[in-house]
């Protein structure tokens, strides 16, 4: 996708499809030239034969209240693989001013969810994990009120008595009221602040586990999945650093091996910097894997580090449970050792806390 310049007369600085643009004279009325013309202005991505773009459908262009035209859009796709291509475009800052890939489905998330903090999916999981906060904050709130009512009927009647109303309350028992309102409402309001700053921060973790689950990883059969889609199967091991810290991690998974493969554990190594790992082999198939878009994994790993207040220097690691939440975290060496020993094989009942994949914390 790309972000309008600010300079234009529609949509400005709005995010908009790849390129797009109105069909000129001087493209004797062609779309698919105009298409070309439009990549190579906007995206500076030049195309060897036009035959590269794949007609798709011609559709009526519904957005004339909102400041487009009444007309007709042929729609077209190219293939474009990001892994030989690259995501960087020489962009036309007059036109764009910025670019981003985004998954079909994470657009689609967007543009029904009237949330833009979180999506619906983040809100049915928080409500899962936490079912009676709902519950409890309805109830602080209704108490809170409460108190709140009696506080202002309490200061009304020691207020009128101490003006000398001959038939207010007595002033003593009007104050004793006053401080029991009081307390119940900050009381209360407090309760109610708690639940709810506890729910923005399930809510922000769930938000991140999400979005770590729909980054792409390859198998080392060549397959492509969503993280999301191991979810059951494996018990993930994000490994970001320099290359030393990756190949040091690799290392230590290496010398238990066959037990972290025995419980699912995949490693997935995202290289900081210029460094590379070797592509994993065949038998690597349940043992790690290779992530895609690396840019799209530095940043999340970013926003990790950002969060926890860690140097972007240092190398982290985050261990993930098999429904996809962060089991454990921190910097250093990751220890697999205690992963090899702590987890339940996959194959395998481990007992009556199976499921909750040991001990979830933070290491340092």
């Amino acid at each position: 996708m790309q972000r309008r310049s600010a300079k234009k007369d529609t949509f400005p600085n709005r995010w908009d499809i790849s390129a797009a643009g109105h069909v000129s004279v001087d493209d004797d009325g062609d779309s698919r030239k105009t298409a070309v013309n439009e990549l190579a202005e906007e995206l500076g991505v030049e195309l060897d034969d036009p035959r590269e773009l794949e007609f798709q459908f011609t559709c009526p262009a519904e957005m004339a209240p909102l400041g487009g035209c009444n007309c007709f859009e042929d729609v077209y796709f190219l293939p474009w693989n990001v892994d030989s291509n690259g995501d960087a475009f020489a962009v036309g800052e007059a036109e764009v001013t910025a670019t981003k890939w985004i998954d079909i489905d994470d657009l689609r998330r967007a543009l029904e969810d009237d949330d833009a903090r979180y999506s619906n999916e983040t809100k049915l999981r928080s409500e899962a994990q936490a079912p009676f906060r709902v519950a409890r904050q309805f109830l602080y709130g209704a108490c809170a009120a409460s108190a709140t009512i009696g506080f202002g009927i309490a200061t009304i009647q020691a207020a009128t008595k101490a003006a000398g109303a001959p038939n207010a309350p007595p002033l003593e028992g009007s104050l004793e009221n006053l401080a029991i309102d009081g307390a119940a409402l900050a009381t209360f309001a407090w309760l109610y602040a708690r639940e709810e700053a506890a729910r923005e921060r399930q809510m922000a973790r769930i938000g991140r586990e999400e979005r770590l689950g729909r980054l792409r990883v390859e198998l080392a059969g060549g397959k492509t999945v969503r993280l999301e889609d191991l979810r059951s199967f494996s018990r993930v091991v994000v490994v970001s650093g320099d290359e030393a810290y990756a190949r040091t991690a690799l290392e230590d998974a290496e010398d238990v091996r066959e037990a972290l493969i025995e419980r699912g554990v995949l490693v997935v190594p995202v290289i900081r910097g210029d460094g590379a790992i070797e592509a994993p082999s065949a038998e690597d198939r349940k043992f790690r894997c290779t992530p895609l878009r690396a840019n799209d994994w530095l940043e999340w790993v970013a926003e990790q580090k950002k969060m926890s207040k860690v140097s972007d220097d240092k190398g982290v690691y985050v261990g993930l449970r098999m429904d996809g939440r962060v089991r454990s975290s921190g910097t250093g060496r990751v220890p697999f050792n205690r992963f090899a020993v702590e987890l339940p094989p996959v194959d395998s009942w481990g007992g009556a806390l199976d499921g909750f994949d040991g001990r979830v914390g933070v290491d340092n």
